[in-house]
């Protein structure tokens, strides 16, 4: 008996085990877009958590995007302010964030109103975002990346069915 509770990380004169465990975390559709996919994910988010040290949780979502991105080409505009808004190109798409290409330069913090052509149809979608980088594209003009901070719950669930009707871009 004792060298079993020695075996198993038994404190010496008591019954208490030493047990620790590692998990990995992954979200359907966030993650993943099917069971194979789901298992991978988790898998891989199991592995950084043992490597991290042990008895800890990671989520998949932190050590990659938390949001499927989409390759997009998608017209829409800015909105600065009440007066001025400015044709962009939105490149890159999740239900968190959108890239953006449009020729002037946006401030990093800048809240701006975006409205995209999501080419389903419908009215063009209104979303409020914060950017959150700015650079200068090769060819000239600005790419910037913004996260959605309002997205009324209709436009959520309209991004999202946009979104999941397309192929992954990473």
């Amino acid at each position: 008996a004792e060298l079993e509770r020695r075996r198993h990380g038994a404190r010496e004169g008591t019954s208490e085990l030493g047990v620790t465990a590692s998990c990995g975390v992954a979200t359907f559709s966030g993650d993943a877009d099917d069971a194979a996919g789901l298992i991978r994910a988790a898998d891989q988010a199991l592995y950084l958590a043992k490597a991290a040290g042990r008895n800890r949780v990671e989520l998949h979502g932190h050590s990659s995007r938390s949001h499927r991105r989409v390759a997009v080409a998608l017209p829409g505009a800015i909105t600065r302010t009440a007066e001025s808004s400015e044709p962009v190109t939105a490149v890159r798409l999740s239900e968190g964030g959108v890239l953006l290409e449009l020729a002037g330069p946006l401030d990093p913090g800048q809240l701006v109103d975006l409205l995209l052509e999501l080419s389903d149809g419908g009215a063009a979608l209104a979303l409020a975002c914060r950017v959150v980088g700015v650079g200068p594209l090769p060819q000239g003009g600005y790419s910037a990346a913004a996260r959605i901070v309002d997205l009324d719950v209709g436009g959520r669930r309209r991004l999202s069915l946009f979104l999941n009707g397309r192929a992954s871009a990473d």
